[in-house]
């Protein structure tokens, strides 16, 4: 299928998300191709929209092989398996995260300013970029989901902790109360991510 450019195939598969209209939902776009494709998608379904930041970890002697990828907040994933083969030392792949890290930090302060990411806990994630995977690269292929559930995660982890701390610093609070033993995945726990691949125009 091929599209006039990434706004019109924002709106043909906004055209096929428009069941998801009125449900509690973010569009997160991969920047750059992915952003405007999402914002389509955002503006049909009534929906915030934001970017989701992911950089490629490269093996140091091939760099356009991935052996992780890392996301804000501090969220990392390795590809266990590459770094074996390629025989890529810890220190290694710390100098190669804090080189990406820094790229990916100053790209979260361009596309987002002083605005903060919009929560995830508890909401639908609608990840679009404008092009598919290829090659070996898939680690960095399905590192936009798990970042967004994993940052979910991590936030709705954070409130419970917060919200137990609150009710011990209360008279009479005691561990086994409300807000005890909560996790993710359970109500307001983690959203759902899905990962919507749409080759635009170029």
């Amino acid at each position: 299928m091929s599209f006039l450019d990434r706004s019109d195939a924002g709106r043909r598969l906004a055209d096929r998300m428009l069941h998801l209209r009125g449900a509690d939902v973010v569009v997160l776009g991969l920047p750059r191709g992915g952003v405007p494709v999402a914002a389509e998608v955002a503006r049909a379904l009534g929906a915030p929209l934001d970017v989701i930041l992911v950089r490629k970890l490269g093996v140091p002697v091939q760099p356009e092989l991935g052996m992780g990828a890392i996301g804000e907040g501090g969220i990392r994933i390795i590809n266990s398996e590459v770094v074996a083969i390629a025989h890529v030392a810890d220190a290694e792949i710390a100098a190669v995260e804090k080189r990406e890290r820094a790229e990916l930090d100053r790209r979260a302060r361009r596309f987002r300013g002083d605005r903060r990411r919009t929560p995830l806990a508890g909401r639908t994630a609608i990840i679009i970029d404008d092009g598919i995977a290829t090659g070996t690269a898939r680690t960095t292929r399905t590192a936009p989901c798990a970042l967004a559930t994993w940052q979910a995660a991590r936030a709705d982890r954070d409130h419970h902790r917060r919200r137990h701390r609150d009710r011990l610093d209360r008279p009479g609070g005691l561990p086994g109360g409300e807000g005890a033993g909560s996790r993710p995945g359970g109500p307001g726990g983690a959203g759902r991510a899905a990962v919507c691949p749409q080759r635009a125009g170029r």
